[in-house]
């Protein structure tokens, strides 16, 4: 791995780790309301 690759910053965000928890918290987010969907129309 080349210099370049170790300093690549993520856009937006200071950290990777923004990023990870953003789409976990998303996903946990879609995940719950699909299942508050399922259970109202069910």
């Amino acid at each position: 791995m080349n210099t370049e690759e170790q300093e690549e910053r993520p856009p937006l965000f200071k950290k990777w780790s923004t990023w990870y928890r953003l789409v976990i918290g998303s996903l946990v987010l879609l995940i719950l309301f699909f299942y508050f969907l399922t259970k109202h129309f069910s």
